[in-house]
């Protein structure tokens, strides 16, 4: 989920300049954005541009084709006034990915060679509210047009488009302080379109429709939380080939459907401590790539399978919080069970030379859990100290191991922050610790999951001087060049690793 930028609060109009330089991939990062508003109208714009070459690993080796570039563009109106506020906004995103899946030639071109995909996307999206006495009426409606074509040696061996409408429309009950109530449907209808033979998804059309219902009431120390839901999703695909063949789609029309539910309450046990507990019953139905897909993705080669059913779960999670003037506590737990749990497999072979995926189904249990502190020493408020460990684990109920769960992890953080002077302000030094621990509860045909430490560093400061505002930093990811490859990697059955020491440099300017 993408936050959009937001628009100047007060009236006047703004520039700003934002650029970072990267050393690992040498390349650059560039944004110019403006924002005007006056009374009741508010206006922002912002075009970007990115370049990168073949990153380096901890090794010093370039991984061949992993550069990349994109041209970005966006816009946004508002209006809004007592009675209702309408919000327009449109993006338009251009972008050359190169999809690595060896080491070779070592070069810092940024020119596209080998294997590349070509994809490019208009989104414009409408939101509106129209507030009335006793309720205030929601719309979001969403347009987007996706062209993806994927070459290989300058040769298009992909061109497809997707189309995409949604919309999300809910009334709002008012608020009476104590209850609050959300109807709502939402909704999508999506046409997938091949323009060449050659296809990784067949043509296709997919509808979705769900109608919800949630309220949250509070009384006294306790807030109670309920929900209700049903989902439809009805999905149709041409046939495509010549049965027999690898390449050929079997024509589908499926349609599935389901009701969900949860409930979950948030108690102050104290005026430090609050716990919040929650129950799901939870529905996700397959989606045309884990159905149909039977080509080149993101550096590996997956098989779609159309016998997938809709996913069910019933989920339970705990969270306390602990706060105190300086100290900052919370530990979360979850169990999960899912019947039918979609995912996506090595099978152990290879074609076109590259690692081929499946997408498989299973009933599963997921669990785990989350504990962090933060704290700000009372003689050192500048000083902010971060800890939190994650741990999952996933398993078949009849003993197996779910591929791609990450390894048990520690992430540390210390962040100082200070005022040099009128000039210099909100100067900050910082550091990251990530600990990764080895993962060997894997797969069949999954290779074990290696430990790992890596360090980060960035030190910055906001300057503000005469009417220019301005910040400057300096990141030093992977501080140590550590030469690692993360166990959810899609190039860690190629063996190829991570990205290694990277110095990021940045100013932004506002004016």
């Amino acid at each position: 989920y993408l936050v959009p930028e937001k628009f100047k609060n007060s009236d006047g109009t703004s520039a700003s300049l934002n650029s970072t330089f990267q050393s690992n991939t040498i390349g650059f990062t560039n944004s110019l954005g403006v924002k005007t508003t006056s009374r009741r109208f508010r206006f922002l714009a912002r075009g970007s541009y990115n370049t990168q070459s073949d990153y380096k690993t901890g090794g010093g080796l370039r991984v061949t084709d992993s550069r990349f570039n994109d041209k970005d563009f966006k816009a946004g109106f508002k209006y809004d006034n007592a009675n209702f506020l309408t919000e327009i906004r449109y993006n338009y995103n251009l972008a050359n990915n190169g999809i690595p899946n060896a080491i070779g030639e070592q070069s810092t071109s940024k020119e596209m060679e080998g294997v590349y995909q070509n994809i490019a996307n208009h989104i414009i999206s409408a939101k509106n509210n129209i507030y009335f006495k006793t309720f205030t009426l929601k719309t979001d409606l969403g347009f987007t047009n996706h062209q993806r074509k994927l070459f290989k040696n300058d040769t298009k061996s992909v061109d497809m488009y997707l189309n995409t409408l949604n919309y999300n429309i809910n009334a709002h009950l008012l608020n009476t302080g104590t209850l609050e109530t959300i109807f709502g449907i939402q909704g999508m209808y999506q046409a997938n379109k091949n323009n060449i033979e050659t296809i990784f998804l067949p043509d296709a059309t997919t509808i979705d429709f769900g109608i919800f219902a949630t309220t949250n009431y509070d009384f006294k120390k306790h807030t109670l939380q309920l929900g209700v839901r049903f989902d439809n999703r009805s999905i149709t695909t041409d046939e495509h080939g010549e049965q027999g063949n690898a390449d050929y789609f079997a024509p589908l029309d499926k349609n599935l459907n389901s009701f969900t539910g949860a409930a979950g309450i948030k108690s102050d046990l104290s005026k430090n401590l609050t716990s919040r507990i929650n129950l799901a019953l939870g529905f996700r139905a397959p989606n045309l790539s884990e159905l149909t897909s039977n080509g080149l993705h993101a550096g590996q080669y997956e098989i779609g399978n159309n016998t997938l059913e809709n996913e069910k779960n019933f989920q339970i999670d705990l969270n306390l919080e602990y706060a105190i003037k300086n100290l900052e506590f919370f530990i979360n737990g979850y169990y999960n069970k899912i019947n039918n749990y979609i995912y996506l497999e090595p099978t152990g072979e290879i074609r076109n030379n590259y690692d081929v995926f499946t997408y498989n189904q299973q009933d599963a249990e997921l669990y785990g859990g989350e504990a962090g502190l933060h704290t700000h020493p009372e003689n050192y408020k500048w000083l902010h100290l971060r800890s939190s460990s994650e741990y999952v684990r996933g398993k078949t109920l009849d003993g197996g191991d779910l591929p791609r769960i990450p390894g048990f992890t520690i992430k540390n953080n210390a962040r100082m922050v200070f005022d040099i002077s009128n000039i210099f302000r909100s100067a900050y030094l910082e550091i990251n610790n990530k600990n990764v621990f080895e993962q060997t509860r894997i797969s069949v045909h999954e290779t074990p999951g290696q430990a790992y430490s890596l360090f980060d560093v960035g030190l910055g400061t906001d300057v503000h001087f005469l009417k220019l505002n301005a910040k400057f930093f300096i990141n030093i990811n992977n501080l140590f060049d550590r030469n690692y490859i993360d166990h959810l990697s899609v190039l860690k059955e190629e063996n190829i690793a991570n990205q290694g020491q990277n110095i990021v440099f940045g100013v932004n300017f506002n004016i």
